[in-house]
């Protein structure tokens, strides 16, 4: 991988030390490439250093910037690619997601009744459902990516639905929520960018 930010876990750690140090790097996005080396594509080596001061890891690993010298398409990336980021599991959540969610997109294709307290409701769970895998997802680049990639249609129904949701979710909380300081403030202009753009 062009760029890699490669941490190599120190023997010096105890066994419980270097798996708490692992499971943490797995969370930000780091894929198990062998035995205490793990990697991540996009993460920069300034990012990698204070993520792991974060973790106060600094002292048991050791960082390295590697490079590829074979094609990113390669079929032993892709193949090392899938089984370090555990794509295959990643793939059949994001596959739930879409059985789960269809159904709603080909009603609402059909007839798109919904009143505006469903449309907060079928919103809410969209959204919760689209980020207990997304959060999992290592966010890998696109050409390291299967080409019928799982992750891609679900964020595509995600978006198609959020678009159609949003309004009338919007309308029913400027009628029934408020803050301490009285009504909800109007949505700032990044919650207009989100997905591309809702318009």
């Amino acid at each position: 991988m062009v760029g890699a930010v490669d941490i190599g876990i120190a023997d010096t750690a105890s066994p419980e030390r270097r798996q708490q140090i692992r499971d943490e790097l797995e969370w930000l996005g780091f894929g198990s490439f062998a035995q205490g080396v793990l990697a991540h594509p996009t993460l920069s080596c300034a990012e990698t250093m204070a993520a792991l001061q974060e973790l106060d890891a600094a002292d048991d690993t050791i960082v390295m910037q590697t490079q590829t010298m074979e094609p990113m398409t390669s079929k032993p990336l892709r193949l090392q690619v899938r089984e370090s980021w555990h794509l295959d599991e990643l793939a059949e959540l994001y596959q739930r997601f879409l059985v789960k969610f269809r159904p709603l997109w080909n009603a609402l294709n059909a007839e798109n009744h919904l009143g505006q307290e469903e449309c907060f409701i079928a919103r809410t769970l969209l959204i919760h459902e689209y980020r207990k895998v997304q959060l999992r997802d290592p966010l890998l680049p696109e050409e390291l990516l299967p080409t019928a990639w799982e992750g891609r249609y679900a964020h595509q129904l995600c978006r198609n639905l959020y678009r159609l949701l949003y309004e009338r979710a919007e309308r029913w909380l400027d009628q029934h929520l408020e803050n301490a300081e009285g009504p909800l403030p109007a949505p700032g202009p990044s919650f207009y960018q989100r997905f591309g753009g809702l318009d």
